[in-house]
This record gives structure tokens, sequence and C-alpha cells, in this order.
């Protein structure tokens, strides 16, 4: 979602979705609608993901308060960068995550001693690999004690692959680098995450292996079905 109102979140559910995903990185989103989204999504049985702006670590804390499920971090690098996201999303001991789920802690259904307990366990944390320099260090960023899964950017990984010639997540190099950090995940068990620009995309990965499937953006399908139904009045 890069538009992250309420009335989203209810159409992706009623259309089946099980998860949806506010990016705020890209998107046109502020706090106080992550906090409407997030109660939202948990009264109509979604999980919801947060993709916070690069090297905002508070606002990933932030997300996880407001009663998202997971964080994706941008340009995760290095296994510092995997740390520093650790830290900012999980509490003690695995983590340095302060406390204040003003939202969290009433969607959770838990009191308040069960939460802290059991939050590092349903509160995950994916680095987002999206870049040349992290494709160099990613064993160890997957190895990171307690990070929870690594979320592929093809997009801006054939950018970065290509030094900038070309937005291509079909190329070639992109694809052996996809399956070379699925086979890392899976060998460290960590979740292998990817965004899918289609469908028919989503179901290859899903065939590969990969666990978490982000489906397009919402404003490609708000122009994919207007262009359509477009088409079809003037036919």
């Amino acid at each position: 979602m890069t538009v992250a109102h309420p009335a989203v979140v209810n159409e992706f559910a009623r259309a089946g979705f099980q998860s949806v995903t506010a990016d705020i990185q890209h998107g046109f989103c502020d706090y106080a609608a992550l906090v409407s989204c997030a109660n939202v999504a948990a009264a109509r049985g979604l999980s919801m993901t947060v993709r916070v702006p690069f090297d905002d670590y508070s606002m990933a804390s932030r997300a996880l308060d407001a009663g998202a499920s997971a964080i994706i971090m941008p340009m995760v690098n290095s296994a510092d960068d995997a740390s520093r996201l650790v830290n900012a999303t999980k509490y003690p001991p695995a983590g340095e995550r302060s406390w204040g789920p003003h939202t969290a802690l009433p969607i959770s259904g838990l009191e308040r001693d069960d939460f802290l307990r059991r939050a590092n366990e349903f509160s995950l944390s994916f680095a987002m690999m999206e870049s040349a320099d992290a494709l160099e260090h990613i064993e160890r960023i997957i190895a990171t004690p307690h990070l929870d899964g690594i979320f592929i950017g093809p997009f801006d990984l054939s950018v970065s692959l290509s030094r900038g010639r070309e937005a291509n997540p079909s190329h070639p190099a992109v694809d052996a680098a996809i399956e070379k950090v699925l086979l890392l995940c899976l060998k460290h068990q960590k979740i292998p995450a990817i965004f899918a620009a289609s469908s028919e995309q989503a179901a290859e990965h899903a065939k590969r292996g990969f666990q978490f499937i982000c489906i397009g953006t919402d404003m490609s399908m708000l122009r994919g079905a207007a262009e359509q139904i477009l088409a079809r009045a003037k036919g």
C-alpha cells in the first residue's frame, strides 16, 4: 500500500489477501494513518508489514508499537546494519527495543507480561536485500542472530547490479542472486521474502520456496483495472 488508508485495507481484506504492506519509504503514509490501518487490519484478520524509510530505525520501533506484525528495513548492506535492525525491533535480551506498544498491546489481546515474553516471536524483522553490496555480504547478514528473514527487492537489485543501466528484475544476474539468497535463507532457517510485480511472478516465487510474497502495489492495481475498464468501454 502506497496509499495507507483504512478503506484500502478493507478492500484488500475483501479480496482475500492475508497481509498488507504499508510502504512509508516511497508511499503516502504518516504515522496516524499507520495506526488507523493497523487497527483495521487486525479487525479484519490481516497482518500488516511496514517498509520504513531508509536508515529509520526509530520508525521501525514505532511501527511495531502501532501494531505492525513485521518490519522491512531498506538497504541493509552489512551484518552491522542487520544488527541495528534487530536492536530496534526486538525486546531484551535479543535487542534493545523500548517499551511502548500503545496499539500493538490491545490488538494482540495479550496481557502485558505475556506480550513482552512473546513479542519477539510475532514481531518480525526483515532486512531488505537490494544492492550489490548486500549481495557480497549476504551470508553474514542472514546469519545475524534474531533476524527473521530477508526481503528481496528485485528492481533495486537490478539497478545496482547493472550499475544503473536497467531496472529489469528478470535479468539472469538478478535471478541468480535471488536463488542464492533463497538457498542461504533456507540453510539458516530464515524466512525468504520477495516482491513480485505480477501474480505470475508471485506463483513462480512460491514454487521456488519463498514464504512471504508481496504482490504488486495498490497504485499499479488501480491503474491496471482502470485501463481495462476504460478500454472495454471504448471498445
